[in-house]
């Protein structure tokens, strides 16, 4: 019977923390890294049985990379401080484990909650978070990184309740950090943007995710989901351009 690690990385994450911990207690191992946290961040985990080693945060990539080789076992299960395990999904993990899985990676369904409400309608937000670490792992993209496997990936019943912000100013303040890590990890890179094209790229970005992705169907937290979004598009780039200037 494989054992698992599960694994999260932490800057600031006292209000959460407890409850994603409660959640994964059925993990052999749980794992935090944490980012020099300044609240009780270190101290909730501790007290929760959670072992701690603390890295300065080199981009979310990275860091989940360098806390994927610290983990004691190499079935491991990644998640975020502000994510909740729901109980069906935690009994799918420890049924799989219970003998050798048939896949070495699998993906489940994310539930975002956003402006107080559960995002269920519109498509399906599926990643993959639990793997055998020989066979797959992170990108070392600073941000919007993804776990890469090579062989089929399994698919998990149950879902993980993802609260991404407690409120709207919350998640604009998260714009604005992830679009200045995007823009640093962008520069240099030679790029040349036009007015117009950065225009298309929010309004396409705003199409996919009101539209294709159907936010539409989930009201005003869609609506604010869309443009974030492709607000959050544009920034980036315009923020990599101000980079440059000021080479």
């Amino acid at each position: 019977m494989p054992k698992l690690s599960a694994v999260i990385i932490t800057r600031n994450e006292e209000r959460d923390i407890g409850r994603t911990l409660d959640a994964i207690a059925f993990a052999d191992d749980i794992l935090i890294v944490d980012s020099e946290s300044t609240d009780r961040t270190v101290e909730v985990c501790r007290a929760k049985g959670a072992r701690v080693v603390q890295r300065p945060l080199d981009g979310f990539g990275p860091q989940k990379r360098f806390a994927v080789s610290q983990a004691q076992h190499d079935w491991v299960f990644c998640i975020d401080a502000d994510e909740i395990v729901s109980p069906e999904l935690a009994r799918a993990i420890v049924a799989l484990l219970s003998s050798e899985p048939a896949r070495a990676a699998y993906r489940m369904r994310y539930l975002t909650v956003f402006m107080g409400r559960r995002m269920t309608r519109g498509a399906k937000e599926l990643r993959t978070r639990l793997f055998d670490r020989r066979q797959a792992g992170w990108t070392d993209a600073a941000v919007h990184e993804q776990v890469v496997c090579d062989v089929p990936v399994g698919m998990l019943p149950g879902f993980v309740l993802h609260e991404t912000t407690h409120d709207l100013s919350e998640a604009i303040a998260k714009l604005n950090d992830y679009s200045t890590r995007a823009a640093l990890s962008m520069r240099g890179n030679g790029r040349r943007h036009s007015a117009a094209g950065l225009a298309l790229r929010g309004g396409f970005h705003f199409f996919r995710h009101w539209i294709i992705e159907r936010q539409v169907l989930n009201g005003i937290p869609g609506l604010a989901w869309s443009v974030l979004f492709a607000t959050g598009s544009m920034i980036k780039y315009l923020k990599a351009i101000e980079l440059e200037q000021e080479r």
